[in-house]
Parts: C-alpha cells; structure tokens; sequence
C-alpha cells in the first residue's frame, strides 16, 4: 500500500516488550519503494524533546482506523487498549465497576484493570481495508485464572486518544 505525506498512520513495534502494538504516526517523507520516514505522536526522540522520527518498511504501517463507536464491550471481546503511549489487541476478561479486566496472553498473564475511555473496538487492516469480522474468528486462546462480575457492557466507549496509564516501561 502506498502512503501519502502528512497521512495519519499507526505503526507496528518491533522492539522486545513491545512487539504487536500499534503506535500513531504522520508520514513525513516516502524514503524508497517500501520505506517511509514517520514522525510518531506520543513517542519521544532520543534527547526526549523532539517527536521519533524513524524510517520504518510499509509492512509495519497500516492507515489509521475509524473511529467506530461501541457502547459496550462483552466477555471476551477482542479489544485494542491504549497504553504504554501505543495501542495493544487483548480480550475482556471481565468487569468490575467501571473497569474492564483485559488479558494481553501474548505478554502476561494476569488481566489488567482499564476504563472505557482506553478501549476501542479491534479493526484488522486486511486486503486494503478495515475489518472487524477476522478478530472473532482468530480468538485469542486464554484461559482466565478469575473473572469479575460477568456483566458485559458498559456506557460509551471513546476512540482512546488519551495519554498510556503510566505502566512500565518493559511493554505490555
């Protein structure tokens, strides 16, 4: 797929910790014919002061996805949740009060505590477009050591452009 400059994109990591998570981007300069140059939002450059730049393959950038609105979220749901200043796939293990329990089974074990406004639906990027129908049919397989409150749902859900929750910075 080609990007153009200036294009809002997100941006597969590769680094150890943080392998699968999607972090948002602006293409500013196509360097060659699968390589483009991106400045990230939320990512800092190596002085902290200045947004990262890197020059990244096309294979790692995908278009940003729309915004799909979702008032609820059910047990096990295939989510994406904002943290750690990037978005990462997990599943809805359960609900306690206004928090979904999210389970990352690729990255650890135990279900994280999130509020809605961190969650949004789970798009793939599939042949040109965005599709939600292949996440269900690629559940994550994960047994959950406890589930809260079984109770799906929830009021709103936003498209999550807020700040991580401060987790560490070993990654998911």
């Amino acid at each position: 797929m080609e990007f153009e400059v200036g294009q809002k994109v997100e941006v597969m990591s590769k680094e150890e910790g943080f392998e699968g998570s999607y972090y948002a981007a602006k293409v500013i300069q196509k360097e060659d014919k699968d390589q483009y140059k991106v400045e990230y939002e939320t990512l800092l450059g190596e002085d902290e002061s200045n947004p990262l730049q890197e020059v990244v393959k096309s294979d790692r950038i995908r278009p940003e996805p729309p915004f799909v609105w979702n008032d609820t979220f059910s047990l096990d749901e295939i989510v994406d949740v904002y943290d750690n200043d990037g978005w990462w796939v997990g599943t809805i293990e359960g609900k306690f009060g206004s928090d979904f329990f999210v389970s990352f089974p690729k990255v650890e074990e135990d279900e994280v505590p999130f509020p809605l406004e961190k969650l949004r639906v789970h798009l793939e990027w599939c042949s040109g477009e965005w599709k939600p129908c292949s996440a269900y049919k690629k559940r994550i397989k994960y047994t959950s050591k406890w589930r809260l409150n079984h109770s799906s749902g929830g009021s709103g859900s936003g498209s999550g452009s807020g700040s991580g929750s401060g987790g560490s910075s070993s990654g998911r």
